[in-house]
């Protein structure tokens, strides 16, 4: 039995090292580094800075591991006083949207197209493909491309984030959020937060020691 078990160990050997090496050519090693490497980020409604003069603008922010991405600034000609939304509601609004978007994993591409016969912007899980969750209406007269351009800051802007397919323009997400430039969320200013929402400190109270009552001496 020593004799025929020393012969065979070879053999077993190399058994268990193909055993080995097919269990890890089975692992789906694409999916697991595409995980790894998919950015994270929070979608929220802050206030950019404008440093010419100061002026602070509601403004959707994607906060990620670079910092905080500006991703719409809402102040386009777009919308006028007279929409129903406010800056700062359409801030609140859609910020809540692109982050619903994200958690879902549909946010791959912003888009501009038509869904129950308005135009919108909205996100598109593919390059090339069709609106799958609504960002933003838009009113009849507005060319919503342009309207997209404006919102992302892109009208100058060459490759990169945006492109075209099929007549439309589409927004890499992934792209956007790694190209784009950081800047501060001044809305998470200590100084902002003192502003807004002031301590109000009562006074310490003193006390004055009385005076002693001058004696009398008869």
């Amino acid at each position: 039995m020593n004799f025929l078990t020393t012969m065979m160990m070879p053999q077993l050997k190399a058994i268990f090292t193909m055993a080995i090496v097919s269990s890890l050519l089975a692992i789906p090693l694409g999916r697991v580094s595409s995980a790894e490497e998919k950015p994270t980020a929070r979608f929220t409604c802050g206030q950019s800075q404008v440093l010419a003069t100061g002026k602070k603008i509601p403004t959707t922010f994607a906060q990620t591991k670079r910092g905080s991405v500006p991703v719409i600034r809402w102040q386009s000609t777009y919308f006028g006083k007279s929409s129903a939304y406010t800056p700062l509601k359409r801030c609140e609004e859609v910020s809540r949207r692109f982050q619903k978007y994200y958690s879902e994993g549909t946010l791959a591409y912003l888009t501009s197209g038509r869904m129950n016969a308005q135009n919108v912007i909205c996100v598109s899980e593919e390059y090339g493909g069709s609106c799958q969750g609504l960002l933003l209406t838009l009113e009849p007269k507005d060319n919503p491309q342009e309207v997209l351009k404006d919102l992302l800051n892109a009208r100058n802007r060459a490759g990169g984030p945006l492109t075209r397919s099929t007549g439309a323009l589409y927004v890499d997400m992934t792209n956007f959020l790694e190209t784009t430039p950081i800047e501060e969320d001044v809305s998470l200013r200590p100084s902002s937060v003192l502003k807004t929402n002031p301590k109000v400190i009562p006074p310490k109270p003193s006390f004055i020691k009385p005076k002693s009552a001058p004696s009398t001496t008869n």
